[in-house]
């Protein structure tokens, strides 16, 4: 890439970040897949838990900067120390507050918030008891822990968060008894809260290790249950709403409801389930961006992913977005070569080839980037709303080389990549085919 297309694609990411959301937060929710270090805990049986690497730290570092959170619930953190050691080392410290309690869990993963916000309150409910659940011995408290945290707003709201980490689902059904006991405690939980805050702005969020219709879940997605949760991701087209490949099977595992005060404030087509790259982790965020007044005031937000790059020369994109930036042409397969991409669906694909055309959907919430003059023929790429801001490009892409990069999906028989991080799409200064 020629040093002015480098300092043209680091011009757009500032841009993008720059024109985001001025009255808008972004939560989300991530299981980052046993972010460990190398020490064992003597007390943990964490011997069998490889650390994760430095490269996958770094693929999972530039998918959390593309999903640009506010606030990020994760799942499967080994310690507070190691999440905060990844928010500076890895994040250059775009989290404020990094809450993390030690659960319950006997391999020592633990569920933590991320945070933009000022946290005014951070609870866990570790400690809560119950009789043995479908006569399992241990199943008497939670697997992990239902993590607490209030957050203030810059208009003054407050917002309340339970992340989860549910039992797994290891052993089959024997373990739906254990699970079920947990969503009882956590719609106790949210009674609580809301009896003392009627109008509080509360969302529960993340890994609920089971799909929407089982049984151990019901209680939390009960129409008649007081307050009644809203599942937001039901937004969501279904054939895109699955966030856990298990045997080559598409689940959904990962969920974000909310009570109708927050859902009130919904940004309308924002929640999206981000497919990252595997060498981060097996699970698809979940994301879902609220309007709240005064936003473009928040004082807390870390250094931009460039923050640190010499003034003098032209930057190093690989720096400025680590792994997703930019996708290397020299090693993309052509769009139109179905053949080859067909046998890459579910995996992470560098792809490139000239636009054909860009167009909206007749509801405007869905831009394709095509091509190939028939869907068929070629992979697209497909910007939801919620993403348009991020590539303020499009409307330029048409007769351009374009290097794209994602998980190959196959959406009513034609492939296609979803876009939503800034290096997922790089209009590259090589000639098109002669």
């Amino acid at each position: 890439m020629s040093r002015r297309n480098i300092a043209l694609t680091v011009s757009l990411v500032a841009l993008c970040i720059a024109s985001a959301r001025a009255d808008e937060i972004t939560l989300a929710t991530l299981n980052v897949h046993n972010l460990f270090d190398a020490n064992n805990d003597p007390y943990r049986q964490d011997e069998d838990t490889p650390a994760k690497s430095a490269e996958s730290q770094a693929v999972l570092a530039a998918a959390i900067k593309g999903l640009g959170a506010d606030l990020l619930a994760v799942q499967e953190v080994e310690s507070r120390e190691v999440l905060e050691q990844f928010n500076r080392t890895r994040l250059g410290g775009m989290y404020a507050h990094v809450v993390c309690i030690e659960g319950n869990d006997g391999r020592g993963i633990d569920v933590a918030l991320l945070s933009k916000l000022p946290v005014v309150l951070a609870a866990t409910y570790q400690h809560r008891r119950w009789p043995a659940a479908g006569g399992l011995p241990h199943a008497t408290s939670f697997a992990r822990d239902v993590l607490r945290v209030r957050v203030r707003a810059p208009d003054q709201t407050t917002i309340e968060l339970l992340v989860l980490h549910l039992k797994s689902k290891s052993g089959g059904e024997s373990s739906d008894p254990w699970r079920s006991r947990e969503v009882e405690e956590v719609r106790a939980i949210v009674r609580e809260i809301t009896g003392e805050q009627p109008e509080l702005p509360l969302a529960v969020l993340g890994d609920f290790n089971d799909l929407p219709a089982a049984p151990p879940l019901s209680a939390l997605f009960d129409p008649n249950a007081q307050p009644r949760l809203l599942d937001l991701t039901r937004e969501v087209l279904l054939a895109d709403r699955w966030s856990f490949v298990y045997n080559g099977e598409r689940q959904q595992l990962d969920y974000f409801l909310a009570t109708q005060p927050l859902r009130e404030r919904l940004v309308p087509g924002s929640v999206r389930f981000h497919r990252l790259p595997p060498e981060a982790t097996d699970h698809s965020a979940v994301s879902a961006t609220f309007d709240l007044p005064g936003a473009a005031e928040l004082q807390t937000l870390g250094p931009p992913p460039w923050a640190g790059l010499t003034a003098h020369g032209p930057p190093d994109l690989t720096t400025a977005i680590p792994a997703l930036g930019p996708p290397d042409p020299t090693t993309a397969i052509p769009a139109t070569d179905t053949e080859r991409l067909r046998a890459r669906l579910g995996s992470w694909t560098v792809v490139s080839g000239t636009v054909k055309q860009v167009f909206w959907s007749p509801t405007g919430k869905v831009c394709y980037v095509n091509f190939a003059a028939r869907a068929d023929r070629a992979l697209s790429g497909v910007v939801f709303q919620s993403a348009f801001d991020t590539f303020p490009e499009l409307r330029d892409l048409t007769g351009k080389s374009v290097t794209i990069q994602g998980l190959v999906e196959q959406y009513e028989g034609n492939l296609q990549i979803v876009l939503s991080g800034r290096g997922q799409l790089v209009a590259v200064a090589v000639r098109g085919p002669r």
